[in-house]
């Protein structure tokens, strides 16, 4: 869809955010949901019995449920809406839901699959209020690059999921809802809504 160039850059650096973790020093609860997470992964990315060409779908699979535990889609959804979500019946807000995590989990499962051995360093986990948090991580690639990327937490019950993702001072969710309110005023919701189901249909 139109304006994707700055998520799809951040994609690769997100996807490594997930993929490999150097033991943190302490770890609250935020911290250890995001360890569970990246356990997951790795554990799906080194299972000798997808990665045969034939167990693509399986594995991507596999990785969609692994990614979905950490994110609150539902939250994501509405902060990118922002007031246009308050329009929508509940209808129309769960079939955005659905299409959002899709996008999101469609924007970087291809890059995901490529990084095995980055490194990332759990550096500090602050509770902002009662149920949210955020725990900031720096990434270190293979040419020795540092890239901070910071989670914002929300708890759900006994569990955290992430509600926005910064990388570099750039923050996911503000990036998509910039995108779609742009698309919203150009056209309409229901062009952006279009535009979502004919990516999610690509696979």
């Amino acid at each position: 869809m139109t304006g994707t160039r700055t998520s799809l850059r951040i994609a690769p650096l997100l996807a490594a955010a997930l993929l490999a973790a150097a033991p943190a020093a302490w770890a609250g609860e935020p911290t250890n949901q995001i360890k569970g997470v990246v356990d997951r992964v790795i554990s799906i990315l080194r299972d000798a019995s997808l990665l045969a060409p034939e167990k693509k779908d399986e594995r991507r699979t596999k990785l969609r449920a692994a990614i979905a535990t950490e994110f609150d889609f539902e939250e994501m959804a509405k902060s990118a809406l922002a007031a246009h979500w308050h329009n929508r019946t509940p209808a129309e807000r769960k079939e955005f839901v659905e299409l959002f995590g899709r996008m999101i989990e469609r924007t970087y499962i291809g890059k995901i699959e490529l990084y095995t051995n980055e490194i990332i360093r759990y550096v500090k986990e602050e509770m902002t209020e009662a149920d949210r948090a955020t725990v900031d991580t720096i990434v270190t690639t293979k040419a020795g690059q540092e890239i901070p990327i910071r989670y914002s937490m929300l708890r759900q019950g006994k569990a955290w999921k992430a509600y926005d993702v910064t990388i570099e001072g750039n923050r996911l969710v503000r990036n998509y809802r910039d995108q779609f309110q742009s698309i919203i005023r150009r056209s309409s919701y229901e062009d952006l809504v279009k535009t979502l189901r004919a990516k999610r249909d690509e696979g």
